[in-house]
């Protein structure tokens, strides 16, 4: 900050246009006796300093400040024009009051360590000392000893480097939408028009934001996230939360699940999906996620926990899933199976692959092609007679990574719980928008017909838009077949449609009614131009992937 310099007479002092400081310091400063100061030097009149846009450049004995931050604040733009950063060096308080009286400002640089660092014995100091209401410079040595840097170098060291309160704003504001350190530094420099222009580095942002989150553990990290889920009962009649406490008082696990999560759950309970795998956080809490597809095959979340199984299926009414996948772990399995009896309990797929090169790595290294057969017998076989317990094995309705790239964006394992529950909120209300757009995508769009069948068209109505794509995504040459077999143009096996019931029931070596209760291709070609139906039947449309699921 600079200060116009005037004498208590009212005379001012002239500055130089090219920031030089012209001032006779014999006009301001004199030894007289009797008022003494750490240098030596004595003062006959006192030199104030006042706001203005012009000012001395420089330090100077008898220079006047309104308070010790105007001294500080002085200094550190003065060092950072000269290419070095500073440092409190020592304070002294009153014997009186215990306030602080006086104050030292040093290079970082100055002194000497007994392991070779930085600090090389550098002299530049400057003393401000409390002069009645003001402070006054009583102690300014220039002493240069080392390099210095650029203005523009000196920027980057840490004594200059600072973050300003709109600036914490906006870090703050940022790192709740899940924006990373680097990227939070990438808009701050496109802000301020480049990194050097930002006054900090990354490092700076990692530091206050770890700052903020010890406060919020001293604070009581537990007790925050209780009183945010009492808010939220009251403002909420459908929210649930269930905390559990240990015999120290301190939490174990809790959970919560909001309105629509519970009314969401009630049209697409058939199948959930538990994952423990996705994150730890600070507190070695496993982060558990109830999760589905909705009608347009998008994630869902049914709630949020921090371990607690029978807490959530209170919560869902006491209506347990059809299915509940999950990854491999022998004590979640017993406390399914405790738990949710009538459930059937399948595992990722995508998980079990995960362990293969562990596992078989001899087995991969001494085979070169078993790797493609062994897929090939996962991915590709089509009866039990082929591979009679493939059906143990579920590929998710949801890729696991996909999950975990979902939440990535709003959560780490750094974060503090209650921080972590707003967060979550984010990502619901993320979800709920998106299903919106699909809603509104599907009722305002008319999907792309493969081929002329009446039935089609009648088909692509009822469906979500989504879904109908995936239907006619299995194969394209259904329409030219006119019996019960699709073949493939990547040499997959045929798909066998068996007709039952006066051509009523339909089954499909694909499985696909089975696998997602979704009609596939090849039972819609059959039924077209096979049965001649113009129209689908009310049973092959299952009520959870058409567009009137949730009305």
């Amino acid at each position: 900050m600079l200060r116009r310099i005037i004498q208590m007479n009212g005379a001012e002092n002239a500055v130089k246009n090219d920031g030089q400081c012209d001032v006779n310091l014999e006009d301001c400063v004199n030894v007289e006796d009797g008022l003494n100061v750490e240098d030596g030097v004595n003062l006959k009149e006192r030199v104030n300093v006042e706001d203005s846009s012009s000012g001395p450049l420089e330090p100077f004995i008898g220079m006047i400040f309104d308070d010790v931050e105007d001294a500080q604040a002085f200094y550190k733009a003065y060092a950072r024009r000269k290419g070095f950063s500073f440092r409190k060096n020592h304070t002294q308080l009153s014997k009186d009051d215990k306030k602080l009286c006086a104050i030292n400002y040093v290079c970082t640089r100055e002194g000497f360590r007994r392991i070779a660092e930085t600090k090389i014995g550098y002299k530049a100091i400057m003393g401000v000392k409390k002069d009645g209401e003001k402070w006054m410079v009583n102690k300014f040595i220039v002493g240069h000893n080392h390099i210095l840097l650029t203005s523009r170098s000196a920027s980057l060291l840490r004594g200059n480097r600072n973050v300003t309160k709109v600036q914490k704003k906006l870090i703050m504001t940022l790192n709740e939408t899940g924006v990373s350190t680097r990227k939070i530094m990438s808009v701050l420099s496109k802000k301020s028009g480049g990194d050097f222009n930002v006054g900090y580095i990354g490092k700076d942002v990692e530091n206050y934001l770890r700052n903020k989150r010890r406060k919020v553990f001293e604070e009581g990290d537990a007790q925050r996230l209780y009183s945010y889920f009492l808010e939220r009962q009251l403002t909420e009649p459908g929210f649930v939360c269930s905390m559990q406490v240990n015999k120290n008082g301190c939490m174990g696990s809790c959970f919560w699940v909001d309105a629509r999560s519970r009314a969401a759950y009630q049209y697409f309970e058939d199948v959930v999906t538990f994952d423990t795998t996705y994150l730890t956080n600070v507190y070695k809490m496993s982060f558990v996620l109830f999760s589905r597809v909705n009608h347009h095959h998008q994630t869902i979340m049914f709630g949020c926990t921090l371990l607690l199984l029978k807490t959530w299926q209170e919560a869902m009414l006491g209506k347990a899933p059809a299915t509940i996948i999950t990854d491999d772990d022998k004590v979640m399995a017993k406390a399914i199976a405790n738990v949710l009896p009538n459930t059937t309990h399948r595992l990722y797929l995508w998980h079990i692959l995960q362990k293969f090169p562990e596992h078989l790595a001899h087995v991969y290294n001494k085979f070169l092609d078993f790797v493609k057969d062994f897929c090939h017998y996962i991915h590709e076989t089509i009866t039990t007679d082929e591979f009679d317990r493939r059906d143990n094995w579920v590929p998710a309705y949801l890729r696991v990574e996909s999950m975990n790239k979902f939440f990535k964006d709003y959560v780490r394992s750094s974060t503090m719980i209650s921080d972590f529950v707003y967060q979550y909120e984010k990502s619901i209300d993320a979800c709920y928008f998106k299903e919106k757009e699909k809603d509104v995508r599907t009722r305002s769009t008319r999907a792309i017909l493969k081929t002329p069948l009446k039935i089609e068209e009648k088909a692509a109505m009822v469906y979500t838009i989504n879904l109908w794509y995936k239907v006619t995504k299995l194969s394209k040459e259904g329409e030219s077949k006119t019996y019960g077999v699709v073949i493939s143009r990547k040499e997959k096996p045929l798909y066998h449609v068996t007709l039952e019931n006066g051509d009523e029931q339909a089954t499909c070596t694909c499985h696909m009614w089975e696998f997602m209760g979704l009609l596939c291709r090849h039972i819609l070609c059959v039924f077209g131009k096979k049965v001649k139906l113009d129209k689908l039947p009310q049973n092959w449309a299952k009520e959870r992937w058409t567009i009137n699921a949730k009305c």
